[in-house]
């Protein structure tokens, strides 16, 4: 007991300590970034961010619930194999979900005639969905194995690599600068994620939708309200754009919300 109560206070230490960072460099981030890119490009990258924070939401299926409701339980009764079943299951169905998903937003785009948004930039971008979509599950799954500070690093590294990999490669290579760096950091983000939950994976295992549906199933009913919340608040940008056709217009909408709005992916 004693020693749970020292590693929940560490925990909570820790999580104060990330958060409290994570706001600073979205502090930076207003503060560098906008001016360093102009309202058009800025806006351009709010656009492309606000699709993908939503489309990945909506391929997250809720399992931070399932992993953090059922993961516990069967390791307290030692169920190892079933752990690992759960955790190739949700990669598998998520990674067929996220190869849909990728294909409606590279057609669905590339008919829109942004300015700026090539099909190069949207295959980036795609493959960026994806590595993002994959990154979330292994998170999520790091939620559920108590792995409290490695899965609230998700963010934090998240906002120093786009801040980074913005100002280098932006200030070099302007706009396509833009899109490397949103494909950079999901695979950065998916790096770390595998790392830290590789020695669970076994895709090995075939997918059987028989086992997932009832995991499904809870995951999407408790998902449902948070899903909503965050594609409405992304939805914001993504109608500015396509109503007003000028991304310096999502540039003046979306700096206010960063600071009413800070959680993204």
């Amino acid at each position: 007991m004693i020693q749970e109560a020292i590693r929940a206070t560490k925990n909570t230490i820790s999580i104060l300590l990330i958060k409290g960072t994570e706001y600073l460099i979205l502090l930076l981030f207003i503060l560098i970034i906008p001016r360093l890119m102009g309202p058009g490009d800025y806006g351009n990258y709010a656009f492309i961010m606000s699709i993908i924070v939503a489309v990945t939401l909506i391929a997250d299926l809720g399992t931070v619930n399932i992993f953090g409701r059922f993961i516990p339980e069967m390791e307290e009764k030692k169920q190892t194999n079933k752990i690992k079943k759960l955790l190739a299951q949700t990669i598998k169905i998520k990674f067929l979900v996220g190869l849909l998903l990728l294909i409606l937003y590279i057609t669905i785009l590339s008919t829109l005639n942004i300015k700026n948004l090539k099909l190069t930039y949207l295959i980036i971008t795609g493959l960026a969905l994806l590595f993002f979509i994959i990154a979330g599950n292994l998170f999520s799954f790091l939620f559920g194995k108590n792995e409290i500070i490695k899965y609230s690093l998700r963010n934090l590294f998240r906002r120093i690599l786009t801040l980074v990999f913005l100002i280098l490669l932006y200030t070099k290579f302007r706009i396509i600068g833009i899109y490397s760096t949103i494909l950079i950091t999901s695979i950065i983000l998916f790096m770390f994620a595998l790392i830290w939950t590789i020695k669970y994976i076994d895709l090995k295992i075939k997918l059987d939708i028989k086992f997932l549906k009832p995991y499904l199933k809870f995951g999407v009913i408790l998902f449902l309200s948070t899903a909503i919340i965050t594609v409405f608040h992304n939805l914001g940008n993504i109608m500015t754009q396509l109503i007003t056709k000028s991304s310096r217009e999502v540039t003046f909408f979306d700096l206010p919300n960063q600071g009413f709005f800070s959680d993204h992916l």
